[in-house]
């Protein structure tokens, strides 16, 4: 046997089976039992050696559970020695399949058994191919199935009020209309009419702090619109 193994060691290396085919329900390329037989040929007769593929139909399982299938077996003989060696494959005929007749459904399970006692033979790696992931024959022409488009739902927007600052009024609130005389900072109502009283000008409370006080005079205070405002300021408790 050991001329046979270099025989086919020497096939297994040189043995290039291109993808051929194409699926569209899958969107790849793929080979089948003829690509790699039409590439192993020129091979088998460089090195002398004769390639049979046989089929027979098993049951595997015991009464209602068994089920069919295809065995193939691939044969590489060597014509000068005699020796052979041998590789089979299984593929379950489905009792039922869409769009094809009996013989269709063994056709098709006798390609696919064949292929890969091929595959093991010869050393041939094919993790895709119809079979394998649909399941159809690639002879029966196939749709894609049409992607679903996503739906999207609108998030309505919610505004949100932002609060409005609060307004506040008195006579601590600081008067754009009142400056102070000396650095020119606005100053409050009751600033103005306290610094003025004590100091004889308008003040803010910093300037006061260094200002002199003006010397008070015992008289009766004239019932004036300022003097109004700073017994309210005393009488509220406004200042100091």
């Amino acid at each position: 046997m050991q001329k046979l193994y270099k025989k086919l060691a020497l096939v297994q290396q040189e043995l290039k089976a291109p993808k051929s085919q194409f699926n569209k329900f899958g969107n790849y390329n793929y080979r089948n039992q003829e690509d790699i037989l039409e590439a192993v040929k020129p091979l088998l007769a460089k090195n002398n050696l004769t390639l049979i593929i046989s089929d027979e139909i098993a049951m595997f399982g015991y009464n209602s559970t068994g089920r069919w299938y295809v065995k193939a077996t691939a044969t590489l003989i060597d014509s000068e020695s005699g020796e052979q060696i041998s590789n089979t494959a299984l593929a379950r005929e489905e009792e039922i399949k869409r769009g094809m007749d009996g013989s269709q459904i063994t056709g098709a399970a006798s390609s696919y058994a064949r292929k890969y006692a091929l595959n093991g033979l010869f050393l041939i790696d094919d993790t895709k191919d119809s079979d394998y992931t649909n399941g159809i024959d690639p002879t029966l022409s196939s749709k894609p199935t049409p992607a679903v488009k996503p739906t999207v739902v609108a998030t309505p927007k919610v505004e949100v009020e932002q609060p409005k600052p609060a307004v506040t009024t008195g006579n601590n609130v600081p008067n754009p209309a009142f400056k102070c005389s000396k650095c020119s900072k606005a100053i409050t109502t009751a600033e103005k009419v306290y610094s003025k009283l004590q100091y004889g000008q308008e003040l803010c409370r910093d300037c006061q702090k260094t200002s002199t006080k003006i010397e008070k005079k015992k008289i009766e205070t004239p019932k004036t619109e300022e003097n109004e405002v700073w017994d309210s300021i005393l009488q509220e408790g406004e200042w100091h």
